[in-house]
Protein backbone atom coordinates (compact mmCIF):
# COMPACT_ATOMS: atom_id res chain seq x y z
CA UNK A 1 0.00 0.00 0.00
CA UNK A 2 1.41 3.17 -1.42
CA UNK A 3 1.81 6.55 0.97
CA UNK A 4 -1.34 8.13 -0.21
CA UNK A 5 -3.53 4.91 0.45
CA UNK A 6 -1.84 5.06 4.15
CA UNK A 7 -2.49 8.44 4.83
CA UNK A 8 -6.14 8.58 3.31
CA UNK A 9 -6.91 5.43 6.04
CA UNK A 10 -5.72 7.60 8.71
CA UNK A 11 -8.62 10.23 7.30
CA UNK A 12 -10.98 7.91 6.88
CA UNK A 13 -10.42 6.77 10.84
CA UNK A 14 -10.39 9.70 11.81
CA UNK A 15 -13.72 10.94 10.17
CA UNK A 16 -15.32 7.83 11.74
CA UNK A 17 -14.15 9.47 15.23
CA UNK A 18 -15.89 12.45 14.81
CA UNK A 19 -19.27 10.73 12.61
CA UNK A 20 -19.31 7.62 13.93
CA UNK A 21 -20.19 5.93 11.06
CA UNK A 22 -19.16 2.17 9.83
CA UNK A 23 -16.62 1.27 7.20
CA UNK A 24 -18.70 0.42 4.33
CA UNK A 25 -20.32 4.07 4.60
CA UNK A 26 -17.16 5.85 3.20
CA UNK A 27 -15.73 6.06 -0.28
CA UNK A 28 -12.59 6.75 -1.13
CA UNK A 29 -12.70 10.40 -1.60
CA UNK A 30 -14.77 13.59 -0.94
CA UNK A 31 -16.52 16.58 -2.41
CA UNK A 32 -19.72 16.22 -1.87
CA UNK A 33 -21.56 14.39 1.19
CA UNK A 34 -24.96 12.17 0.45
CA UNK A 35 -26.99 11.10 3.30
CA UNK A 36 -28.51 8.10 3.26
CA UNK A 37 -30.69 6.62 6.00
CA UNK A 38 -28.69 8.39 8.75
CA UNK A 39 -25.50 7.99 7.50
CA UNK A 40 -23.20 10.37 5.79
CA UNK A 41 -21.35 8.91 2.41
CA UNK A 42 -18.43 10.85 0.97
CA UNK A 43 -17.97 10.90 -2.91
CA UNK A 44 -14.82 11.48 -5.39
CA UNK A 45 -12.00 14.41 -5.85
CA UNK A 46 -10.29 15.21 -2.53
CA UNK A 47 -6.48 14.80 -1.88
CA UNK A 48 -5.62 13.80 1.83
CA UNK A 49 -4.50 17.00 3.06
CA UNK A 50 -8.09 18.76 1.95
CA UNK A 51 -9.60 15.77 3.63
CA UNK A 52 -7.66 16.41 7.20
CA UNK A 53 -8.36 19.80 6.88
CA UNK A 54 -12.58 19.11 6.05
CA UNK A 55 -11.95 16.71 8.90
CA UNK A 56 -10.61 19.16 11.52
CA UNK A 57 -12.78 22.06 10.80
CA UNK A 58 -15.59 19.63 11.83
CA UNK A 59 -13.86 19.19 15.42
CA UNK A 60 -14.75 22.93 15.98
CA UNK A 61 -18.30 22.25 15.28
CA UNK A 62 -20.58 21.22 18.57
CA UNK A 63 -23.33 18.74 18.82
CA UNK A 64 -26.88 18.93 19.60
CA UNK A 65 -29.63 16.61 19.43
CA UNK A 66 -27.57 14.33 16.69
CA UNK A 67 -27.41 17.59 14.66
CA UNK A 68 -23.80 18.90 13.70
CA UNK A 69 -24.22 22.93 14.15
CA UNK A 70 -22.38 24.82 11.64
CA UNK A 71 -19.80 27.45 12.41
CA UNK A 72 -18.55 30.72 11.02
CA UNK A 73 -15.41 29.12 10.10
CA UNK A 74 -17.16 25.35 8.75
CA UNK A 75 -16.47 24.09 5.24
CA UNK A 76 -19.22 21.70 5.15
CA UNK A 77 -22.19 20.72 7.55
CA UNK A 78 -24.31 18.05 7.93
CA UNK A 79 -27.31 17.30 9.02
CA UNK A 80 -28.91 13.98 9.99
CA UNK A 81 -32.20 13.39 8.28
CA UNK A 82 -35.19 13.18 10.22
CA UNK A 83 -37.05 10.13 11.39
CA UNK A 84 -38.78 8.33 8.18
CA UNK A 85 -36.82 9.92 5.66
CA UNK A 86 -34.98 7.45 3.68
CA UNK A 87 -33.14 9.16 1.21
CA UNK A 88 -31.96 12.42 0.54
CA UNK A 89 -28.63 14.11 -1.53
CA UNK A 90 -27.19 17.09 0.04
CA UNK A 91 -24.76 18.59 -2.71
CA UNK A 92 -21.92 20.70 -1.16
CA UNK A 93 -19.43 21.87 -3.34
CA UNK A 94 -15.79 22.19 -2.25
CA UNK A 95 -15.96 26.33 -1.53
CA UNK A 96 -12.87 26.26 0.74
CA UNK A 97 -8.94 25.23 1.38
CA UNK A 98 -7.65 26.02 4.15
CA UNK A 99 -3.91 26.14 3.28
CA UNK A 100 -2.69 25.99 7.38
CA UNK A 101 -4.41 25.30 10.28
CA UNK A 102 -4.20 28.79 11.35
CA UNK A 103 -3.95 30.59 8.38
CA UNK A 104 -6.80 31.81 5.67
CA UNK A 105 -9.19 30.63 3.91
CA UNK A 106 -8.99 30.23 -0.28
CA UNK A 107 -12.86 31.06 -0.99
CA UNK A 108 -14.49 30.51 -4.26
CA UNK A 109 -16.18 33.91 -5.28
CA UNK A 110 -19.95 33.55 -5.07
CA UNK A 111 -21.65 33.54 -8.38
CA UNK A 112 -25.12 35.62 -9.76
CA UNK A 113 -27.23 33.81 -11.72
CA UNK A 114 -28.73 35.29 -15.36
CA UNK A 115 -32.16 34.74 -16.62
CA UNK A 116 -30.59 32.13 -18.78
CA UNK A 117 -29.53 30.35 -16.01
CA UNK A 118 -26.21 30.75 -16.46
CA UNK A 119 -23.45 31.41 -13.34
CA UNK A 120 -21.08 34.49 -14.23
CA UNK A 121 -18.15 34.33 -11.43
CA UNK A 122 -15.67 37.42 -11.38
CA UNK A 123 -11.80 36.46 -10.11
CA UNK A 124 -11.04 39.28 -9.22
CA UNK A 125 -13.02 38.17 -5.94
CA UNK A 126 -11.06 35.43 -5.67
CA UNK A 127 -8.32 35.19 -2.43
CA UNK A 128 -4.82 35.73 -4.06
CA UNK A 129 -3.55 33.28 -1.61
CA UNK A 130 -5.36 30.41 -4.09
CA UNK A 131 -2.85 28.54 -5.90
CA UNK A 132 -3.08 26.86 -9.50
CA UNK A 133 -3.75 23.31 -7.75
CA UNK A 134 -6.36 25.06 -5.18
CA UNK A 135 -7.70 27.15 -7.94
CA UNK A 136 -7.86 23.50 -9.99
CA UNK A 137 -9.99 22.09 -7.28
CA UNK A 138 -12.12 24.56 -6.85
CA UNK A 139 -13.29 24.50 -10.47
CA UNK A 140 -13.80 21.32 -10.70
CA UNK A 141 -15.67 20.63 -7.77
CA UNK A 142 -18.07 23.19 -8.58
CA UNK A 143 -18.75 22.65 -12.34
CA UNK A 144 -19.72 18.86 -10.75
CA UNK A 145 -22.13 21.26 -8.60
CA UNK A 146 -23.53 23.30 -11.04
CA UNK A 147 -23.57 20.21 -13.52
CA UNK A 148 -26.42 18.64 -10.91
CA UNK A 149 -28.19 22.08 -10.69
CA UNK A 150 -28.92 22.18 -14.05
CA UNK A 151 -26.76 25.31 -14.91
CA UNK A 152 -26.85 26.16 -19.31
CA UNK A 153 -23.32 28.50 -19.14
CA UNK A 154 -20.72 29.34 -16.39
CA UNK A 155 -19.08 32.81 -17.01
CA UNK A 156 -15.56 33.12 -15.88
CA UNK A 157 -14.52 36.77 -15.06
CA UNK A 158 -10.75 36.95 -15.15
CA UNK A 159 -8.77 40.71 -14.45
CA UNK A 160 -5.10 40.52 -16.52
CA UNK A 161 -3.59 40.64 -12.82
CA UNK A 162 -4.98 36.73 -12.71
CA UNK A 163 -4.53 35.26 -16.38
CA UNK A 164 -2.50 32.67 -14.86
CA UNK A 165 -5.29 30.84 -14.11
CA UNK A 166 -7.00 30.99 -17.64
CA UNK A 167 -4.84 27.47 -18.39
CA UNK A 168 -6.40 25.43 -15.81
CA UNK A 169 -9.70 27.13 -16.47
CA UNK A 170 -9.60 25.83 -20.51
CA UNK A 171 -7.92 22.57 -19.24
CA UNK A 172 -11.60 22.17 -17.83
CA UNK A 173 -13.24 22.83 -20.78
CA UNK A 174 -13.36 26.82 -20.84
CA UNK A 175 -13.18 29.19 -23.80
CA UNK A 176 -12.75 33.12 -24.71
CA UNK A 177 -15.52 34.90 -25.18
CA UNK A 178 -13.88 38.03 -25.71
CA UNK A 179 -10.94 40.16 -24.05
CA UNK A 180 -10.50 43.69 -23.53
CA UNK A 181 -8.08 45.74 -21.38
CA UNK A 182 -7.49 44.91 -18.22
CA UNK A 183 -10.40 41.53 -18.44
CA UNK A 184 -10.91 38.62 -20.29
CA UNK A 185 -14.47 36.78 -20.54
CA UNK A 186 -14.35 32.84 -20.54
CA UNK A 187 -17.46 30.44 -20.82
CA UNK A 188 -18.48 27.18 -20.46
CA UNK A 189 -21.62 25.99 -22.07
CA UNK A 190 -23.10 23.20 -19.84
CA UNK A 191 -25.89 22.17 -21.25
CA UNK A 192 -25.85 18.94 -23.45
CA UNK A 193 -29.11 18.49 -24.36
CA UNK A 194 -28.78 21.45 -26.62
CA UNK A 195 -26.33 23.44 -28.89
CA UNK A 196 -24.61 26.43 -27.13
CA UNK A 197 -26.39 29.51 -27.27
CA UNK A 198 -24.42 31.90 -26.72
CA UNK A 199 -24.30 34.66 -28.38
CA UNK A 200 -20.46 35.44 -30.28
CA UNK A 201 -18.79 38.65 -28.91
CA UNK A 202 -19.07 42.28 -31.14
CA UNK A 203 -20.33 40.78 -34.58
CA UNK A 204 -19.99 44.27 -36.00
CA UNK A 205 -18.14 47.47 -35.83
CA UNK A 206 -19.89 50.68 -36.43
CA UNK A 207 -18.50 53.60 -38.62
CA UNK A 208 -19.81 56.77 -39.06
CA UNK A 209 -18.83 60.19 -41.76
CA UNK A 210 -20.97 63.14 -42.51
CA UNK A 211 -21.68 64.78 -45.59
CA UNK A 212 -21.43 68.26 -44.56
CA UNK A 213 -23.06 70.80 -47.01
CA UNK A 214 -22.76 74.54 -47.61
CA UNK A 215 -26.40 75.42 -49.20
CA UNK A 216 -24.97 78.65 -49.96
CA UNK A 217 -21.76 77.69 -52.15
CA UNK A 218 -23.43 73.83 -52.86
CA UNK A 219 -19.84 72.65 -51.82
CA UNK A 220 -19.47 69.70 -49.52
CA UNK A 221 -16.39 68.48 -47.47
CA UNK A 222 -14.05 66.14 -48.67
CA UNK A 223 -10.37 64.56 -47.87
CA UNK A 224 -8.62 62.21 -48.68
CA UNK A 225 -6.91 59.71 -45.52
CA UNK A 226 -2.95 59.93 -45.20
CA UNK A 227 -2.81 56.67 -44.20
CA UNK A 228 -5.44 55.07 -46.59
CA UNK A 229 -4.27 52.68 -49.44
CA UNK A 230 -6.82 54.30 -51.64
CA UNK A 231 -6.35 58.02 -53.08
CA UNK A 232 -9.64 58.51 -53.09
CA UNK A 233 -12.12 62.09 -52.50
CA UNK A 234 -14.13 60.78 -49.15
CA UNK A 235 -16.30 62.18 -46.60
CA UNK A 236 -14.79 62.90 -42.84
CA UNK A 237 -15.07 60.19 -40.29
CA UNK A 238 -14.55 56.81 -38.35
CA UNK A 239 -15.32 54.24 -35.84
CA UNK A 240 -18.21 55.16 -33.45
CA UNK A 241 -16.79 55.00 -29.73
CA UNK A 242 -18.76 52.73 -26.81
CA UNK A 243 -21.87 54.30 -25.83
CA UNK A 244 -21.43 56.82 -28.06
CA UNK A 245 -25.12 57.98 -30.36
CA UNK A 246 -24.44 58.00 -34.16
CA UNK A 247 -24.76 61.96 -34.37
CA UNK A 248 -21.87 62.65 -31.69
CA UNK A 249 -19.56 60.44 -33.78
CA UNK A 250 -20.41 62.30 -36.82
CA UNK A 251 -19.95 65.46 -35.59
CA UNK A 252 -17.24 64.40 -33.15
CA UNK A 253 -15.39 62.95 -36.46
CA UNK A 254 -15.90 66.07 -38.54
CA UNK A 255 -14.30 68.30 -36.00
CA UNK A 256 -11.09 65.80 -35.22
CA UNK A 257 -10.29 65.22 -39.52
CA UNK A 258 -11.03 69.14 -40.65
CA UNK A 259 -11.55 71.84 -38.01
CA UNK A 260 -14.98 71.88 -39.23
CA UNK A 261 -18.15 72.26 -36.55
CA UNK A 262 -20.97 70.93 -37.92
CA UNK A 263 -24.39 69.95 -36.73
CA UNK A 264 -26.27 66.69 -37.24
CA UNK A 265 -29.56 66.31 -38.98
CA UNK A 266 -30.34 62.99 -40.77
CA UNK A 267 -29.10 59.69 -41.32
CA UNK A 268 -29.23 59.48 -45.73
CA UNK A 269 -27.69 55.42 -46.04
CA UNK A 270 -26.16 53.00 -44.02
CA UNK A 271 -24.06 49.89 -45.43
CA UNK A 272 -23.30 46.33 -44.08
CA UNK A 273 -19.77 44.70 -45.52
CA UNK A 274 -18.31 41.44 -44.50
CA UNK A 275 -14.77 40.32 -44.57
CA UNK A 276 -13.50 44.15 -44.01
CA UNK A 277 -10.22 44.76 -43.73
CA UNK A 278 -8.99 45.74 -40.39
CA UNK A 279 -11.85 45.51 -38.66
CA UNK A 280 -10.64 42.55 -36.62
CA UNK A 281 -12.46 39.92 -37.48
CA UNK A 282 -15.94 41.61 -37.20
CA UNK A 283 -18.28 43.03 -39.84
CA UNK A 284 -18.63 46.69 -40.37
CA UNK A 285 -21.49 48.85 -40.64
CA UNK A 286 -21.01 52.00 -42.44
CA UNK A 287 -23.44 54.91 -41.94
CA UNK A 288 -23.57 58.27 -43.72
CA UNK A 289 -25.50 61.34 -41.95
CA UNK A 290 -26.14 64.17 -43.74
CA UNK A 291 -24.95 67.56 -41.57
CA UNK A 292 -24.88 71.31 -41.61
CA UNK A 293 -21.73 73.46 -41.31
CA UNK A 294 -21.33 75.93 -37.96
CA UNK A 295 -17.85 76.84 -39.26
CA UNK A 296 -15.79 77.09 -42.66
CA UNK A 297 -12.30 77.23 -42.09
CA UNK A 298 -10.24 74.26 -42.46
CA UNK A 299 -7.76 73.16 -39.93
CA UNK A 300 -7.67 69.33 -41.03
CA UNK A 301 -4.94 67.14 -39.02
CA UNK A 302 -2.23 66.52 -40.22
CA UNK A 303 -1.45 62.80 -39.05
CA UNK A 304 -4.80 61.43 -40.84
CA UNK A 305 -5.70 63.83 -43.71
CA UNK A 306 -3.39 64.90 -46.80
CA UNK A 307 -5.92 66.54 -47.89
CA UNK A 308 -9.18 68.75 -47.19
CA UNK A 309 -11.17 71.32 -48.91
CA UNK A 310 -14.82 72.63 -50.30
CA UNK A 311 -15.56 70.98 -53.35
CA UNK A 312 -18.89 71.01 -55.48
CA UNK A 313 -20.91 68.45 -55.20
CA UNK A 314 -21.66 68.29 -58.95
CA UNK A 315 -17.91 68.11 -59.31
CA UNK A 316 -17.80 65.37 -57.01
CA UNK A 317 -20.27 63.27 -58.09
CA UNK A 318 -19.18 63.57 -61.59
CA UNK A 319 -15.58 62.73 -60.84
CA UNK A 320 -16.07 58.85 -60.78
CA UNK A 321 -12.38 57.93 -61.33
CA UNK A 322 -11.36 59.94 -57.82
CA UNK A 323 -14.10 58.59 -55.25
CA UNK A 324 -15.49 54.95 -54.54
CA UNK A 325 -18.77 53.91 -55.59
CA UNK A 326 -20.41 54.13 -51.95
CA UNK A 327 -19.18 58.13 -52.63
CA UNK A 328 -20.94 58.12 -55.82
CA UNK A 329 -24.28 56.32 -54.71
CA UNK A 330 -24.30 59.43 -51.63
CA UNK A 331 -23.93 62.11 -53.74
CA UNK A 332 -26.65 61.08 -55.90
CA UNK A 333 -28.84 60.76 -52.79
CA UNK A 334 -27.89 64.07 -51.71
CA UNK A 335 -28.60 65.72 -54.96
CA UNK A 336 -32.02 63.97 -55.23
CA UNK A 337 -32.49 65.50 -51.48
CA UNK A 338 -31.46 68.83 -52.33
CA UNK A 339 -33.71 68.76 -55.64
CA UNK A 340 -36.67 66.99 -54.37
CA UNK A 341 -36.93 67.61 -50.69
CA UNK A 342 -34.98 65.91 -47.77
CA UNK A 343 -38.39 64.49 -46.45
CA UNK A 344 -37.96 61.99 -49.26
CA UNK A 345 -34.35 60.55 -48.42
CA UNK A 346 -33.83 61.72 -44.64
CA UNK A 347 -33.76 58.91 -41.64
CA UNK A 348 -34.79 61.05 -38.75
CA UNK A 349 -34.57 59.91 -34.76
CA UNK A 350 -37.16 60.02 -32.33
CA UNK A 351 -35.72 60.02 -28.74
CA UNK A 352 -37.83 57.28 -26.64
CA UNK A 353 -38.51 55.99 -23.20
CA UNK A 354 -36.71 52.26 -23.18
CA UNK A 355 -38.03 49.33 -21.23
CA UNK A 356 -35.60 49.56 -19.15
CA UNK A 357 -35.96 51.74 -16.12
CA UNK A 358 -33.90 55.03 -16.44
CA UNK A 359 -32.64 54.58 -20.06
CA UNK A 360 -33.66 56.18 -23.36
CA UNK A 361 -32.74 55.23 -27.00
CA UNK A 362 -32.89 57.29 -30.59
CA UNK A 363 -35.34 55.10 -32.83
CA UNK A 364 -34.36 55.92 -36.96
CA UNK A 365 -36.75 56.14 -39.27
CA UNK A 366 -38.48 57.62 -42.20
CA UNK A 367 -40.41 60.50 -41.36
CA UNK A 368 -44.02 59.96 -40.91
CA UNK A 369 -47.17 61.59 -42.84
Amino acid sequence: MNRHVCSRCKNISLLKQLQGISNDTIMPSISTMRVFKGQTKLTKSCNSATFSTLCKNSVTQGHSNGKQKQTSNSVWSVNRPMLGAQFRTDTLPLISVRQMSSGPDTIFPAGQVDRYNGLTLDLGDLSEDCTDVQFNSLLTESLLKWRQEGRSCVWLKVPIHKSAYISTAANNGFLFHHAEHQMSLLKLWLNTSCEDRTPRFATHQIGVSGMVYREETKEILVVKDKNSRFSYWKFPGGLSDLEEDIADTAEREILEETGINSEFLSILAFRQQHLQPGAFGRSDIFIVCRLKPLTFDIMHCENEISHCKWMSLEKLHANTTDISPITHRTCQIMLHGIKNGFDNVDIRFKEMKSVYKGLKYKLYHRPLP
